[in-house]
């Protein structure tokens, strides 16, 4: 049974019709390119703000200089923020971003399912990122928590500030607004998409955000759920997740990202972007046609076992791989790198976002190997503590960020109107893998020499070339969409001239 589109409708006439609805103003468009290209620019600067505070954390776990050890801007205020950020407001939401900017464009459609609710996801992330760092900064800040932690926070008596409150219901926001974009983007593949293409025909990038996109609809209302209970633990003192192994349990497979599908599903459409950007530089489908999709949705099925898990895995070096159930998206994984490399044996036409396809590759060969040597080894708590801060560095947030940044890249023209500038790009792409792998495998490897003060040092580092290369990357995008915009205006004017 094929899903087809409800109504035959020709691309002109659909495009003639939703254009008389688009507006030119940046803040109540209707146009998926520029709702696109403010949230993908948002995010990147959500992206430089949480390495910049990477770079705070770790250097002064460094030794660089000393931070106060509670209260407002203390290490614990400013690590529950890096680490929200980069799990809650960076993780899925570039991804919603990116599919925004692309999707339409691979699968045929003219617009979106729902263009207004893509505004909405857009803007109630801005209010939630905005809500998080304000709660950080009020009052003494809230209770330090995060969705990193692998147990619920302290002090559930229900006296929490108003910080505590404010962080948690930003939290929600952002999770709120990201499910919205999701279920966006499954309706636009689903009913947008040109009559003559079949689901399972359809690019493997943009197979892969419907896979991660359909899975995170069904599981951030149980991380909303979670939020909402601890918020009633923090202000009413309900005990929810009060001490105990089942609280631990369930906060673990509510709230914690490393027992929840989305610590697969963050980097699950970065593989998807490597087979899309080879699909795009070889001209021709992977090798083996719809398997490759069919492999996506495996790893996208698999990654629901993580809700399997009877017992906290938070002392696990590789967690959640720890258990075989969760390994086993390695296998389809594993054979979708061997169809992409496949498809590659017919040559490939050079490109910037190859170099972001080599860099999510060698990022998860390497934390595949730093993982095997890491389960052989006796670990100080302090060294086991480092390996737990990189690899996460390494095979989901850093991987997610280098494959969004070549998909944007690869598709440039498309969503931006002309291609980003190859030198700025590949400085760019340079200076971003250089920041993951040193500030992943360099919090890894400071493990194997048990050296956790270096290890963070060279963490700080890493995480300032992440925010260099961010910028450099979003500088590059807006120094093309400038341009664009000059060339058009040239271009109207001089065809007013000739009329005239």
């Amino acid at each position: 049974m094929t899903l087809t589109t409800s109504a035959p409708i020709s691309p002109a006439v659909d495009a003639a019709i939703f254009d008389g609805m688009v507006t030119d103003d940046w803040v109540s468009t209707s146009d998926h390119r520029r709702i696109g290209q403010l949230h993908l620019g948002l995010v990147l600067g959500a992206v430089i703000a949480a390495a910049s505070l990477g770079i705070a954390v770790h250097g002064s776990e460094g030794g660089w200089f000393g931070l106060a050890s509670s209260g407002r801007g203390s290490v614990g205020s400013l690590l529950a923020l890096h680490q929200n950020l980069w799990a809650v407001a960076i993780g899925m939401p570039l991804w919603v971003a990116v599919g925004t900017l692309v999707v339409p464009g691979q699968i045929g459609a003219t617009r979106l399912a729902f263009p207004r609710m893509a505004s909405v996801s857009l803007w109630g992330w801005v209010v939630g990122v905005a809500t998080l760092v304000t709660a950080t900064l009020v009052e003494d800040g809230p209770v330090t928590f995060n969705v990193l932690m692998s147990q619920a926070p302290l002090g559930t008596s229900g006296a929490a500030n108003q910080a505590t409150d404010l962080a948690i219901a930003s939290l929600m926001l952002i999770a709120g607004a990201t499910l919205v974009g999701a279920v966006n983007l499954v309706a636009t593949i689903v009913t947008e998409r040109r009559p003559a293409l079949k689901l399972g025909e359809v690019n493997p990038f943009s197979w892969s955000i419907f896979v991660a996109m359909a899975v995170s609809i069904l599981s951030t209302p149980v991380f909303i759920a979670g939020l909402f209970l601890t918020y009633l633990d923090q202000h009413f003192g309900s005990q929810f997740f009060a001490s105990g192994a089942g609280a631990d349990r369930a906060w673990a497979h509510m709230v914690w990202l490393f027992g929840r599908p989305e610590t697969l599903l963050i980097a699950l459409p970065a593989v998807g972007a490597v087979a899309g950007i080879v699909v795009a530089r070889t001209g021709r489908p992977l090798v083996g046609g719809s398997v490759g999709n069919a492999l996506i949705s495996a790893a996208g099925c698999i990654s629901i076992t993580v809700w399997a898990g009877r017992e906290l895995i938070a002392g696990s070096l590789i967690q959640p791989y720890s258990r075989f159930w969760v390994a086993l998206v390695i296998v389809p994984l594993f054979l979708l790198l061997l169809l992409i490399l496949g498809s590659v044996r017919g040559g490939l036409k050079p490109d910037v976002s190859l170099l972001f396809a080599l860099g999510v590759l060698l990022s998860i060969v390497l934390g595949a190997l730093i993982t095997v040597v890491l389960i052989t080894r006796d670990l100080t708590p302090d060294t086991a503590g480092a390996a737990q801060f990189g690899l996460p560095n390494l095979l989901i947030f850093g991987v997610a960020l280098l494959g969004a940044l070549g998909m944007v890249v690869e598709t440039a023209t498309d969503g931006y109107g002309r291609t980003l500038s190859k030198i700025g790009a590949t400085l760019g792409g340079l200076s971003v893998l250089g920041g993951v792998l040193l500030s992943g495998a360099g919090l890894a490897l400071g493990s194997f020499v048990d050296d956790a003060k270096n290890a963070h040092a060279g963490a700080a580092l890493g995480k300032g070339l992440i925010a260099a290369g961010a910028a450099l990357v979003m500088l590059t995008i807006v120094g093309s969409a400038f341009g664009r915009s000059r060339s058009v205006s040239a271009t109207g004017s001089h065809s007013q001239e000739g009329n005239h």
